[in-house]
């Protein structure tokens, strides 16, 4: 394969569920839908932690977050000066002891972009074969004012943060795609994250939901008796304006997409482009009586709405059968395996030792998916999971285990 350009668009607490595609009635993601269209949707695609940093930290590196040491969302390290119990901290590159797939890209001559939140630590300065540089200064944000570093500077911006990651996407397509090399591209947006309130998002999508039925997620009025942040009784009104906030916040991103998409068919590089589209994590919009995603409920859930992500790849280079379902099981942890082995990239440069296994050959119809015993872990906290197709297992230090057969109890 000529080496193609790579996409890779990231959402921040997006449920597998939450996507025209995937049998929503209520959502509105024609973008998001048009990719999968245009491509293989994984309905069993698993994070490696039902929270943002570890989760992110295993995509890059490959590793669970018992290897890469990120066990919760980053609040410290991440810009200078932050205090933590009363003393001054420095910034901390918390990955930076291992090997990131996008260090091997730049080795092998792909020039590096990011556009939008990263929350790894050290967001002021490019790190891990990024070249191009534009983030979050703290990790989350309220969308209509972004701390935004760009140029290693932080400025506070008064734009929606989804359309400033966008922009900077489009602007890195259009500039990358004049130059004599292969690009890779992370956008990574903070939505459909919280805050879910009217004022943080825009006033035409939020009307596009005034008469949505949301009907596509349980109508739970008692909450799960384990929620950490949460009343005990939970009103319609209350699940409906959650629910239009979070469906606002998909349909901005899902707009941005298809600027991205018109970005790489305009530059004419549309067809040697690879489009991968997933999250960091799941979450649960009131499934199992959760509004939340692992840290929702203590001990740390492990349930499948948080634990599954949306993961679609998309790509004419690829020889793809378009508009194809694959139902085996994978997770992060397979992404880079995968880049190493579509992408000839160096293997013997990596530290650590890669849990996962590629799918390249599923991709490139070399052979059939995985056997129905692909094993899927999940870490967070005091809760490990181990999954099956048709079994999970949820191990607790301390506390209470859960044993499923998904089969009769889904």
């Amino acid at each position: 394969m000529d080496r193609p350009n790579i996409v890779m668009i990231m959402a921040d607490d997006m449920g597998a569920w939450a996507m025209g595609c995937a049998q929503n009635k209520d959502v509105i993601t024609p973008n998001i839908d048009a990719l999968a269209e245009d491509g293989v949707l994984f309905e069993n695609f698993f994070c490696a932690s039902p929270v943002c940093s570890p989760a992110r930290a295993s995509v890059l590196t490959g590793t669970m977050p018992s290897v890469h040491g990120v066990h919760d969302w980053i609040s410290r390290g991440n810009l200078p000066g932050q205090q933590f119990n009363g003393k001054t901290m420095p910034e901390v590159e918390y990955i930076g002891h291992l090997t990131a797939y996008t260090e091997l890209l730049a080795e092998s001559g792909y020039e590096c972009a990011l556009s939008g939140k990263w929350q790894l630590g050290s967001s002021l300065k490019p790190q891990k074969g990024f070249s191009r540089w534009f983030t979050i200064g703290q990790g989350g944000c309220n969308y209509f004012s972004p701390d935004v570093v760009e140029d290693g500077k932080l400025t506070v911006r008064k734009e929606y943060v989804t359309d400033l990651i966008t922009r900077d996407a489009v602007k890195n397509i259009r500039e990358l795609s004049q130059g004599d090399k292969p690009f890779y591209l992370s956008v990574h947006y903070t939505a459909p994250h919280c805050p879910w309130d009217r004022k943080n998002h825009k006033e035409r999508i939020w009307k596009m939901y005034r008469n949505c039925r949301y009907s596509s997620t349980p109508a739970c009025g008692r909450l799960h008796p384990l929620l950490t942040n949460e009343p005990r009784m939970f009103s319609p009104l209350q699940r409906k304006n959650r629910l239009r906030g979070y469906y606002s916040a998909m349909t901005g991103m899902d707009e941005g997409i298809g600027e991205i998409t018109a970005a790489l068919k305009d530059a004419g590089i549309y067809d040697n482009t690879v489009v991968i589209f997933t999250s960091d994590n799941g979450m649960s919009m009131g499934h199992h009586g959760v509004f939340g995603k692992g840290n929702a409920t203590y001990p740390q859930n492990m349930y499948d709405s948080a634990v599954k992500v949306p993961f679609i790849i998309s790509g004419n280079t690829l020889g793809l059968k378009k508009g194809t379902h694959c139902t085996g099981l994978y997770s992060h942890c397979d992404i880079m395996p995968t880049l190493i082995d579509m992408l000839s990239l160096p293997a013997d440069r990596v530290k650590q030792r890669l849990p996962g296994k590629s799918f390249a050959p599923l991709l490139r119809g070399e052979g059939e998916e995985e056997s129905k015993s692909v094993v899927v872990t999940g870490e967070y906290g005091m809760s490990e999971m181990i999954r099956t197709e048709r079994y999970k297992l949820v191990v607790r230090e301390g506390s209470f285990d859960e044993f499923y057969d998904l089969l009769h109890d889904p």
